[in-house]
């Protein structure tokens, strides 16, 4: 609502906010913009064709200085006999990546696990990582 003050206008100021901090709930407190979709594609993105995300979930995770979260994904490349190792090309460009997510930073990210099945057409590797996403204030 504008409130007139004596023949003058009062208009609200724009402040230089970042995005992620601009909206606010009704009891005033930022709305936190989950980083989870932004990284599932990017990761996909980095994994490039034959990768797909088989199971992902985050959960809220804190230190004394930081606010965050873990998110615990496993990706699957289906790898033919006559392709380059997707896989192992997906765990080198993990660890030099630069993630751009707005309002969060990617703190780390680790391979936890591997598996690979064996089938007549090749072989399917699945990778469990652990991302950690600390919000940028």
């Amino acid at each position: 609502m504008i409130k007139l003050q004596e023949n003058s206008l009062k208009i609200p100021v724009a402040r230089a906010v970042p995005r992620h901090k601009q909206r606010a709930s009704r009891s005033g407190v930022p709305i936190r913009r989950d980083p989870h979709s932004r990284l599932m594609a990017q990761l996909l993105s980095l994994g490039g064709n034959g990768i797909a995300i088989r199971e992902a979930h985050s959960r809220p995770w804190a230190s004394a200085t930081f606010v965050g979260a873990q998110h615990f994904v496993t990706v699957e490349f289906d790898e033919a006999t006559h392709d380059a190792p997707k896989a192992q090309a997906f765990v080198n460009a993990l660890g030099e990546t630069e993630f751009s997510i707005p309002g969060h930073i990617v703190a780390d990210a680790a391979i936890d696990g591997r598996e690979t099945q064996w089938t007549p057409a090749g072989s399917i590797t699945r990778l469990h990582l652990i991302v950690l996403t600390i919000e940028d204030w």
